[in-house]
């Protein structure tokens, strides 16, 4: 007696059809499905959140950028904490360039913001030293040079005492390598993105 072979769809145990132009038809209707759900999952901002959340670390954590890692271990605040023994508060972290060329410290200035609460945004130009040498100024980064560094903010004017402050948070950007406006050198700037910030509890001195 005669047996047929059992037909493509007569098999239970394949789960994808065997027609070539039927999986065409499953794979995009698929991807379609998929990219929905991703664009939905964006528009009610569930991946901004969770790229928000990686950008917030713990102290002793490490911000990275291209430029270079900033890794901030404590902060303290007193009557001469700042830039030139003004009142203020003090950074300490540790930092390594990752150019193979050093940079200016205005160009790590530019990367880097502060956050003072109670108080607000102090002004941009902190002072920056090296532990090791304290009493020298630093005007420059030396490549792939790991640095204890002291970074002193001055306070707001009008803001907060130093026996008020309770947190500082440094905020690291982005930063890219390129020519200036006014010449064609190439320098480091920053973008408008954040890389990573982190909160200091303030202690006082």
């Amino acid at each position: 007696m005669a047996h047929h072979a059992p037909t493509p769809n007569d098999d239970p145990g394949h789960i994808l059809p065997r027609s070539t132009a039927a999986r065409v038809v499953l794979v995009t209707v698929s991807g379609v499905l998929a990219g929905a759900v991703t664009l939905a999952t964006w528009a009610m901002g569930g991946l901004a959140r969770a790229s928000d959340a990686d950008r917030v670390l713990q102290p002793g954590s490490p911000m990275k950028n291209t430029m270079f890692t900033l890794t901030p271990h404590e902060a303290v605040s007193s009557a001469g904490a700042g830039p030139e023994g003004t009142p203020g508060v003090e950074v300490r972290a540790e930092l390594t360039s990752h150019d193979d060329e050093p940079f200016r410290l205005s160009e790590l200035r530019s990367t880097i913001e502060a956050d003072l609460s109670p108080g607000g945004t102090p002004p941009d130009e902190f002072s920056l030293v090296f532990e090791r040498a304290p009493e020298l100024p630093v005007t420059s980064i030396q490549p792939h040079m790991p640095e204890t560094v002291l970074m002193r903010w001055p306070l707001p004017s009008g803001g907060s005492v130093p026996e008020e402050l309770e947190e500082i948070t440094v905020a690291v950007s982005e930063a890219e390598h390129k020519p200036g406006f006014a010449d064609r050198s190439s320098r480091w700037f920053a973008t408008s993105d954040t890389a990573a910030e982190v909160t200091l509890p303030v202690t006082q001195e």
